[in-house]
């Protein structure tokens, strides 16, 4: 496993966690008139950090890769509830489907999954003042086999090796370009002129 991955990852875990605290300095996320506003701002943001999660996505092995995609949509969705975690998980789904692959339909059904868990942790919560560690544990819990689930769907009999679910590359298992140290998948450039 390269380190650099998890910790760039992390990295940029704690960047919306940042923006998430600062932007309440920013809005005022309980005035009702602003309500539907801060839902939309925060899920793309979030959707957004989900997308670059996917991008700078943790090699755990030769040729096996992981991202951290339904994190954020997780975390928002427990904390600002059900149409921000939705507007974050159809921004990362929707990225997904542009990569395209046989993967892209578990891809999508597991991120829209959590966005549906992680509101109805954000119900049972009562409101974003309320979540308390047990619901985060809760969600958490259920992130994981929603996103296991994700893999064994994806996975055939040749992929599963000691109970679990070992993915090649989510779809994007073409050598990295031997110029690219992080081995981040690219779309191939277009051809167009001086091409």
């Amino acid at each position: 496993m390269d380190y650099h991955h998890l910790l760039e990852a992390a990295g940029i875990g704690v960047s919306g966690v940042l923006f998430y605290s600062l932007a309440y300095g920013w809005f005022e996320p309980d005035d009702p008139r602003y309500r539907s506003i801060w839902a939309v701002v925060l899920g793309l943001v979030w959707g957004g950090v989900a997308v670059v999660l996917m991008i700078s996505r943790i090699q755990t092995a030769e040729g096996v890769f992981v991202d951290g995609r339904v994190i954020p949509v997780a975390i928002i969705g427990l904390f600002e509830g059900w149409w921000a975690g939705l507007i974050a998980a159809l921004a990362a789904a929707a990225y997904r489907v542009w990569l395209g692959g046989s993967g892209a339909a578990a891809g999508v059904v597991t991120v829209i999954a959590v966005a549906a868990a992680a509101g109805l942790a954000h119900r049972w919560a009562g409101g974003t003042a309320r979540v308390r560690i047990h619901h985060a544990f809760v969600l958490a819990v259920a992130t994981f086999f929603i996103t296991f689930g994700g893999f064994a769907r994806r996975a055939g009999p040749q992929d599963v090796r000691g109970g679990l679910a070992v993915l090649p590359g989510d779809d994007r298992d073409r050598p990295p370009d031997p110029g690219d140290a992080h081995g981040e998948h690219r779309r191939p450039a277009r051809a167009g002129p001086g091409a």
